[in-house]
């Protein structure tokens, strides 16, 4: 990951991946979100899970395989948002797709009257850079 985040300068990271109801920020809700914590050097340091009731309709299960009941008993994102507001601070957010994920994290705090925002080091655009493909990188 260091090589990844050369940029980021000694920072430490959050690795974020999330599903959602859909593909729209503005429209769309977080339904799982998972975090591991790394050091500077991207040591691990904790890691996270939880699925998230969403404000509107799962959506997509044919994508993502969850349905309506297996969110019964989920916290709503503003408890998950409890649970990361400090975690998150002062990292930079490593993600496959970071524009979606971070606009989705994002748009979820804005729901809840508050502003968010990070840096972030987007793994598909890495990859992109390496000339790497869905079948692997190059030799």
């Amino acid at each position: 990951m260091s090589a990844l985040c050369a940029r980021c300068g000694g920072l430490s990271y959050a690795v974020v991946d999330m599903v959602t109801t859909g593909l729209t920020p503005a429209d769309d809700a977080a339904i799982e979100v998972a975090v591991v914590l790394a050091g500077a050097q991207g040591e691990a340091e904790a890691d996270w899970h939880s699925l998230v009731r969403p404000w509107r309709p799962v959506g997509a299960t044919e994508i993502h395989g969850l349905r309506e009941g297996d969110l019964d008993g989920a916290p709503a994102f503003g408890t998950v948002a409890g649970r990361l507001d400090g975690p998150l601070d002062g990292r930079v957010l490593v993600v496959h797709n970071a524009g979606f994920d971070a606009a989705m994290l994002a748009r979820g705090w804005q729901r809840l009257g508050q502003a968010r925002g990070w840096m972030t080091a987007c793994t598909g655009e890495a990859a992109e850079e390496l000339g790497c493909a869905v079948g692997g990188c190059p030799s």
